[in-house]
């Protein structure tokens, strides 16, 4: 009798056992799919790496950050919009007052990489649409996603490489 219990013991014991091993099989292949297929960020830090690291970035801060532009052009045309140039990017401003906000940075020097796949100036046309392939794209026929809050276009030479990065925020 005691052999037949011992029997039906690990009988039950195997089964809960292998349910707990299909259940927990099943958690890791749905959390592997959610990486795999979800759309992430490609970046998280675009502005950060600038060492821009908050939303309402002022032009004061820009000039205490980097030190003085080497050159900046005021947009009379648009609004007194400014753009202070550096020789690695180049940020504009919504107006020339201190007080003004970041309203986007041109990357122009291979010096910044992003995302895993080390995109950034001299990346091909092709590197650029895989490494942002499951990111929403603009409908525009421009080179430009929105990857998490921030918008990124890309401009290309007559060779299909890089020559130019915008980040903004969306």
């Amino acid at each position: 009798m005691s052999h037949i219990i011992k029997i039906k013991f690990f009988s039950i014991v195997d089964t809960i056992l292998n349910r707990l091993i299909i259940i927990v099989g099943s958690i890791i292949v749905l959390i592997f799919l959610y990486i795999l297929y979800a759309k992430l960020p490609y970046e998280r830090r675009y502005f950060e790496k600038l060492g821009v690291n908050k939303y309402r970035y002022l032009y004061s801060e820009m000039v205490l950050n980097f030190g003085e532009p080497n050159n900046v052009i005021v947009q009379k045309d648009r609004g007194n919009a400014t753009r202070a140039e550096y020789s690695d990017f180049i940020m504009s401003f919504w107006n020339d007052s201190q007080d003004s906000h970041l309203t986007n940075i041109r990357i122009i020097s291979d010096k910044y990489r992003f995302g895993w796949r080390s995109i950034g100036i001299g990346s091909t046309k092709e590197e650029v649409e895989r490494a942002y392939k499951r990111i929403k794209k603009s409908p525009d026929p421009i080179c430009a996603y929105v990857d998490g809050g921030i918008f990124i276009e890309f401009f290309f030479d007559e060779n299909d490489l890089v020559k130019e990065m915008m980040f903004s925020m969306y």
